[in-house]
């Protein structure tokens, strides 16, 4: 992709069109619409960094400093809800442990404190049917922490709740509003535009395709189509919105050479939240992006960050932040270079009001030893897994807040060290598994968290406990042979024989080549004789 087209016959789809106009948004809709949870169960959408338990509570600690500013400024009515709406919740990860982390950290309610409801959203019904069953959310919904509801970034009307059956509209909406958008601005619509010898130029999209009759409607068109940008000389006059343009002049003067993404949906969408919440909002982001003005130096035209048939792009988040300023608000960023992931804030209020302790979480939590400060020591970490001590891997377990992914990539070298671990930490261990596992959010994926887990306890003996995880794992993934002959040795260590023959037998119906299985069947009916 992004090349240019030479052969003649090739099938011209779109010319010289603005590239928030194009129909790759089309095919980027269609692909999630169409896909659901699959998207990330089967890792073609990256979803790590943005739903981890680190970056959760991160989040939680700002909205909970936020919440603590809005109560000193009596901008909080008790008798409605103050609504936390993340947009494009994908596969649901991110709102688990944020609302963990919210639910056991939320001061008691009072006379002072509005009740708190956390809504997940996105724009396909699929996504939603996905979540209402999920057996990991149903603790919040009974406890009227969550709510559910589609929403569509280019238009931001009612907010029909789905639980609730509420309708929350700029009108009835009271208290101030929170919006979480992590990899959500990555995929909404954007313009290319380049700056040369200090012309302010439009790239048009030119999209061509070999295949001789395209479905239009179908996501894998993208994987066939070739795209080419074009410069046409125009005016920093280039939208309807006076304050879209300010910008885009601010770009003309410190830019040359170079091209930049801009998204009018984006900032569109920042303005109908604004006009949504009445002023009172706070937005926190994380995405692939750039925040400073100098990120934007001699940078070649955009290309598309495939995810299966699905795309993104970077964000130009210096762009929402200036556009945040110009409607009153704070921005909140980092100087520095992001390797990771690049989270933003933007504040909204009154004139007369500050938000001391919002800024001050943003700065501790998120642009000091942040989300993305972790990410690239985790990084740097992994290859490493097999020098650490068993005491520096349960070490950091903990520092990660018993990060799932963590735990199953330091596996084969925590196994390693289990076999010499001292019965003193045996509790220890124990502790951190459960801990791991209450902190799983499964999305059906391949990885057999309940199996490693059951490993990890049968290696130090735990026959009972190691059972009930082998047990979950044959629940969630069925009947496997590595998983009933697990069963069958932790029954054997129970001293139950009979039921360890029976699930011998069963592991070597499914797989009769299991030497193992053979192996220990041979012996354990010679210990009944």
């Amino acid at each position: 992709m992004n090349q240019k087209s030479t052969n003649p016959s090739d099938l011209r789809l779109e010319f010289n069109r603005r590239l928030s106009q194009s129909l790759l948004w089309q095919l980027e809709r269609n692909y999630f619409d169409r896909q659901g949870i699959r998207a990330w169960n089967t890792g073609a959408v990256p979803h790590y960094v943005t739903s981890n338990p680190t970056i959760a509570q991160a989040y939680a600690e700002v909205i909970l400093a936020h919440l603590r500013d809005r109560f000193h400024d009596n901008s909080l009515d008790p008798n409605h809800p103050l609504y936390i709406l993340e947009l494009g919740a994908g596969c649901g990860r991110f709102a688990f442990h944020c609302l963990r982390y919210l639910e056991s950290h939320l001061p008691d309610r009072g006379t002072t404190r509005p009740p708190v409801v956390y809504v997940m959203s996105d724009f396909t019904q699929s996504n939603l049917n996905y979540w209402q069953q999920h057996d990991r959310l149903h603790p919040f919904l009974d406890k009227g922490l969550l709510d559910f509801a589609l929403v569509d970034a280019t238009e931001i009307g009612t907010l029909q709740l789905a639980q609730s059956g509420q309708a929350i509209t700029a009108e009835t909406l009271t208290n101030p509003l929170v919006v979480i958008a992590n990899y959500f601005f990555d995929s909404l619509p954007q313009d290319v535009f380049a700056i040369k010898n200090g012309q302010f130029h439009e790239s048009l999209v030119t999209l061509t395709t070999q295949h001789p009759n395209p479905d239009l409607a179908q996501p894998d068109l993208i994987d066939r189509l070739i795209i080419s940008f074009g410069d046409r000389k125009t005016s920093a006059d280039y939208y309807d919105n006076p304050d879209f343009n300010v910008i885009l002049a601010d770009y003309q003067t410190h830019l040359n050479d170079t091209v930049f993404l801009f998204s009018p949906i984006a900032l569109n969408c920042l303005h109908q939240l604004h006009e949504f919440a009445g002023g009172n909002l706070l937005l926190l982001s994380a995405d692939k992006g750039y925040s400073r003005l100098q990120d934007w130096f001699n940078r070649p035209y955009p290309r598309l960050t495939r995810h299966g048939q699905g795309f993104s792009m970077m964000v130009n988040y210096h762009a929402i932040g200036q556009y945040t300023q110009h409607l009153g608000g704070t921005w909140l960023t980092s100087p520095y270079q992001h390797t990771g992931i690049n989270i933003n804030g933007f504040l909204f209020g009154k004139p007369s009001r500050s938000f001391p302790q919002t800024e001050q979480a943003y700065c501790d939590r998120i642009m000091t030893g942040g989300p993305d400060d972790f990410f690239s020591l985790k990084k740097a970490i992994e290859p490493h897994y097999k020098t650490l001590s068993l005491s520096q891997l349960l070490a950091y377990l903990r520092l990660s807040h018993w990060d799932v992914d963590i735990f199953s990539r330091c596996f084969p070298a925590l196994m390693e060290k289990l076999e010499d671990a001292p019965e003193t930490i045996y509790s220890e261990i124990f502790a951190t598994v459960e801990q791991i596992w209450n902190n799983y959010f499964p999305i059906q994926e391949k990885r057999d968290l309940a199996f490693l887990l059951g490993a990890v306890l049968y290696t130090i003996g735990y026959f009972s406990d190691a059972l009930e995880y082998f047990q979950r794992s044959q629940q969630l993934y069925g009947e496997y042979p590595a998983t009933l002959y697990n069963i069958a040795m932790c029954h054997y260590g129970l001293h139950q024989f009979d039921l360890a023959l029976d699930y011998l037998e069963k592991t070597l119906t499914l797989d009769p080549d299991f030497a193992v299985a053979r192996e220990a069947r041979i012996e354990w009916q010679a210990e009944q004789k």
